[in-house]
């Protein structure tokens, strides 16, 4: 019996894509992924989903009812803090075909590049754009009755590629519309605030306790001044003493937000993450 579901979380990709982006394949060539036509791979929940305890590789799928894709292979599920969100993948080369997709006036999809550290960043795009303004004068030619590239351009049309280090997608970006999740800069800012704020008052209330607690070692410090302590011997060794009570405090919080953590995404609905191991 055959079931059916909605999904959104879905993309396409060339067969480039595992090569460059470092998402593990569980099961499959990593190398031979998406190059033929109606070919999916899926995340590990996915194929729970649709299959449960059964092996997903070779098994088909049917999308919006008309057209079968053969599964090749499946990967672990995104992390929540990766900039792409998906839980299908399908071969690029199913759809460059559809709708004008395989034009350069195509707007549908992004290109993800590796440079190499001696790249120019300005070189690459100049030439990208220069290849485009070629295409760009077939297609004009061909659609527009023989209007030439500067006819465009001087009519105030414009078709330029740009590009962004994948590192600034999330806060620095200014493209209107982005296949990835971005958020908000001024969040983090006015954030970032408050935390600076919470401690401060902290540190305040730190410092007027162990003004307080002095009072009590009073006959403590007399004792090793007797004994010869110096001065910096016993700043030294305040100092000390509040370090380790600052990093103990630390390691408790820290030890909290992780056990508390996931009752506060259940509570909010939210998908907060300690990238301790996965900063990136």
């Amino acid at each position: 019996m055959s079931r059916s579901f909605k999904e959104t979380r879905l993309t396409c990709a060339d067969s480039g894509f595992f090569d460059l982006f470092s998402f593990p394949l569980l099961e499959g060539n990593p190398s031979e992924q998406l190059k033929a036509p109606n070919t999916i791979v899926l995340s590990r929940k996915m194929a729970n989903k649709y299959f449960e305890n059964e092996s997903a590789l070779n098994k088909s799928l049917i999308l919006n009812g008309a057209e079968t894709y053969k599964i090749t292979g499946f990967f672990e599920d995104m992390p929540e803090n990766s900039h792409l969100q998906f839980d299908f993948l399908l071969s690029m080369s199913t759809i460059l075909d559809h709708a004008n997709n395989n034009s350069w006036t195509s707007n549908n999809f992004y290109t993800y590049y590796e440079l190499r550290d001696d790249a120019n960043l300005e070189n690459v795009i100049n030439k990208i754009n220069q290849k485009s303004d070629a295409e760009l004068a077939i297609v004009l030619n061909i659609m527009m009755n023989g209007k030439t590239l500067e006819e465009f351009k001087a009519e105030g049309g414009t078709m330029d590629f740009f590009m962004q280090p994948l590192e600034d997608v999330y806060l620095k970006s200014d493209f209107t519309v982005d296949i990835g999740r971005m958020g908000n800069r001024n969040y983090v800012i006015l954030f970032g605030l408050i935390a600076v704020f919470i401690i401060i008052l902290a540190s305040i209330n730190f410092m007027n306790l162990s003004t307080a607690r002095s009072a009590n070692r009073g006959k403590e410090v007399g004792v090793r001044k007797v004994l010869g302590s110096y001065r910096s011997n016993l700043v030294g060794q305040f100092l000390t003493e509040s370090i380790l009570l600052s990093v103990f405090s630390f390691l408790v919080g820290l030890f909290l937000v992780v056990l508390l953590l996931p009752y506060f995404n259940e509570l909010t609905g939210k998908q907060l993450v300690l990238p301790l191991s996965n900063p990136v």
